[in-house]
């Protein structure tokens, strides 16, 4: 009679405790991918409901977003649209000329944009500006984004002489094209540049958030990594709003107008 193989008990209790552990495992992580799913819905739902206040969103978008249908975007509920023209003193943005031209024939309110650098003279960039704008610089307030990066960081912006040059570089852009000039920053930033001369230039205040938007903020981006939908297509652009209703959108277009 063959006799009967008898495992030790440990054996069979090993299993069993490594059983129980991988199911404890796998429920656990089932259970934090429900939890991140929900929080996400969530916040997509609190999200919407957020937005449902700005009726007017907008978009700002450079040569990294490759082609995009104007008309597609004014389909799909766009009012503005902000383009990068330059930054610094020599860069320009390479779509900046046939973004513009697109979109002349939409209903998408144009602005453009220069990124700001405090390596390089208020008077060179201004010249670069000029030299890639020409006179395409939309029916909105020219902006100009002021961000830290590199070894530019709070102590730069706490010197008087950094805060002055960026106030030559507005007055210059005013002188030049008779239009009001919209400051692009981080709440961080504008803690910093708002007791100088600055302080009296609207604002565009790019703090991925909806809520505490002052009155004195004009434009909000809230989505550094949205999307549009056109031609069936999503692709990502930062995603802005006008701080205010539909009618006091149409008396700011009135205002930027004059």
């Amino acid at each position: 009679m063959r006799k009967r193989r008898i495992e030790p008990i440990y054996n069979t209790t090993y299993r069993q405790v490594r059983r129980r552990y991988v199911w404890t495992r796998t429920l656990l992580i089932i259970a934090v991918i429900l939890v991140a799913i929900g929080a996400w819905m969530g916040w997509q739902r609190y999200k919407q409901a957020q937005l449902k206040r700005y009726p007017i969103q907008g978009v700002s978008l450079t040569q990294d977003n490759g082609f995009i249908d104007f008309q597609q975007l004014a389909k799909h509920g766009i009012s503005f649209a902000y383009l990068r023209a330059s930054s610094g003193a020599t860069y320009t943005d390479d779509d900046f000329s046939s973004n513009y031209s697109r979109a002349l024939g939409s209903d998408v309110k144009l602005g453009v944009y220069h990124v700001y650098s405090f390596s390089t003279s208020p008077k060179a960039q201004a010249t670069n500006f000029e030299r890639e704008v020409g006179s395409k610089t939309g029916t909105l307030p020219i902006a100009v984004q002021v961000a830290f990066y590199g070894e530019y960081n709070q102590r730069t912006l706490k010197q008087p002489s950094t805060a002055n040059r960026l106030v030559d570089f507005i007055r210059i852009l005013r002188k030049r094209y008779h239009q009001s000039v919209i400051i692009w920053c981080t709440p961080t930033v504008w803690r910093l540049l708002k007791d100088s001369d600055i302080g009296q230039t609207q604002r565009w205040v790019n703090s991925g958030s909806l809520t505490h938007a002052g009155t004195d903020i004009s434009f909000i981006e809230y989505d550094d990594q949205g999307s549009v939908t056109m031609n069936g297509q999503t692709q990502t652009v930062p995603r802005s709003v006008f701080n205010g209703t539909k009618k006091q959108w149409a008396d700011y277009l009135k205002v930027v107008a004059q």
